[in-house]
């Protein structure tokens, strides 16, 4: 009997917070896009080679318009 007239105010619901389902969210959209890239990505194979590596214009100088302190 006291059941049932308790049972008018409706069932209880908890809210959960933004951050929570954002969170859930983010982990899932970074979790799939994972799994993507361990099934249809590829990685490219290191090579050592030998010599220098030279800027075919020229080295940048950069100067301050100030001296320090």
């Amino acid at each position: 009997m006291e059941t049932h007239t308790i049972t008018w105010n409706g069932a209880i619901q908890l809210g959960h917070p933004i951050s929570g389902t954002l969170a859930a969210v983010v982990a899932l959209a970074i979790a799939a896009g994972l799994l993507a890239f361990a099934a249809f990505g590829s990685i490219t194979q290191k090579a050592r080679v030998g010599g220098l590596v030279v800027p075919t214009e020229g080295a940048v100088t950069v100067a301050a318009i100030q001296s320090g302190i």
